[in-house]
């Protein structure tokens, strides 16, 4: 995604200070330039958002949770990472799922803005 130093005649790592993050592959966050490469549901809400009648797939809400498989099972939150992070801009390619507010990616995006939104009003009131 991010070519090497030197390719084209640039030093795009050194330039942009970026620092990139894979799965549960997480360094040092820094305040700037991180890279999350994931998968949306590492970032979910978890219990945050409890399963509803009115979510596209109701399994979870009638059956229960499911059991967590290779895109969820981690040792790391990455959800909480990210929401600590002060400046944050999310690019997914699955842009279906922006505007249907009863599926866990919208209420998980809408989580993490109010985070900083919250965030930004604690920083002006100091």
């Amino acid at each position: 995604m991010i070519p090497d130093n030197g390719v084209d005649g640039r030093n795009w790592r050194d330039d942009f200070q970026l620092t990139l993050h894979l799965q549960d592959d997480v360094r040092i966050t820094r305040a700037t330039g991180n890279i999350f490469l994931t998968n949306i549901h590492r970032v979910y809400a978890g219990d945050d958002i409890p399963p509803s009648p009115d979510d596209e797939n109701t399994m979870d809400y009638f059956l229960g949770k499911r059991p967590t498989g290779a895109t969820t099972d981690s040792k790391v939150d990455l959800g909480m990472i990210v929401r600590d992070i002060d400046e944050l801009m999310i690019m997914n390619d699955e842009a279906h799922h922006i505007h249907d507010s009863k599926l866990a990616w919208f209420k998980s995006i809408q989580d993490i803005h109010n985070r900083l939104k919250q965030k930004e009003h604690r920083s002006r009131c100091k």
